[in-house]
């Protein structure tokens, strides 16, 4: 199957609650001028705080990189005070979404079906996703991994059809490895990517398992990444603290383009 699975890398800048206007504005300059030769190699997104949204789609419109946003309500609307709707993101240009992060999961108490119903309406109202899923330190020491991104993914897939996968991207996000400095190493990355493969494999079909891209994240940064995207099962990052300054974000893009004209069509 792996002659089959996509070449083609994406790489996801998560800001979290970090940044300014300013911080913004400058950082996406530097960005999109060093992303211009990668546009035809490597697929790019930004992950940036609702409070910027409208300013930083500004800054990248045309340049091939895509606006994300990091949240999203499980409603289409109504009396949700402080929540965002898919068709209200969408309305704001964003292209892709963060779903099910762990910081998401743990610090604001979201539950898989919750996690899955946010799939859904995204997905439905034209969004792209970025699902995240991926086990805590205990739970892998305990050999239940596997079992814990099976859970998260299963719950989080319930009921999407067939036709709308192809807006389905996963990023294994081993909590473990995130903002710890600690990443899991590629050969581990590997098979826990070829494990979520082989999920979703029995959840839809071979074809689609193999059309379905896989990120890592989790510490990813300059040094690591070259030797993260030589794995063919890894199919780009979600990177969180490196995505804050242009030079490391576009060194990390540029890994990513060089994994990707090396990769066996």
């Amino acid at each position: 199957m792996k002659q089959h699975i996509s070449k083609r890398l994406l790489i996801g800048g998560n800001w979290k609650m970090n940044g300014t206007r300013e911080a913004s504005t400058l950082m996406l300059n530097d960005l999109v001028t060093a992303f211009e030769p990668l546009t035809e190699s490597v697929d790019a997104a930004v992950f940036v705080p609702f409070p910027y949204l409208q300013h930083c789609g500004n800054l990248i419109r045309g340049s091939g990189l895509l606006l994300g946003a990091q949240q999203v309500s499980a409603e289409a609307n109504g009396a949700f005070t402080g929540q965002v709707s898919a068709e209200m993101l969408l309305d704001m240009g964003v292209k892709i979404l963060i779903i099910g992060h762990s910081e998401c999961r743990q610090l604001l108490a979201e539950s898989d079906e919750l996690i899955g119903e946010k799939v859904a309406i995204s997905v439905s109202t034209g969004l792209s996703v970025m699902l995240c899923v991926g086990e805590t330190w205990q739970e892998r020491q305990a050999g239940h991994a596997e079992a814990v991104c099976r859970r998260q993914i299963s719950a989080a897939l319930k009921g999407i059809h067939l036709d709308h996968m192809g807006a389905i991207q996963i990023a294994y996000e081993p909590i473990w490895a995130i903002g710890t400095g600690r990443s899991a190493t590629p050969q581990d990355a590997s098979i826990s990517h070829a494990s979520l493969r082989k999920d979703i494999e029995e959840l839809y079909d071979p074809a689609l398992a193999a059309a379905t891209r896989i990120l890592y994240g989790g510490s990813v940064n300059p040094a690591n990444a070259t030797s993260l995207f030589a794995q063919p099962e890894i199919q780009g990052a979600l990177v969180g603290g490196a995505s804050l300054k242009a030079a490391d974000f576009a060194s990390i893009l540029r890994s990513a383009s060089q994994a990707t004209s090396s990769r066996p069509n």
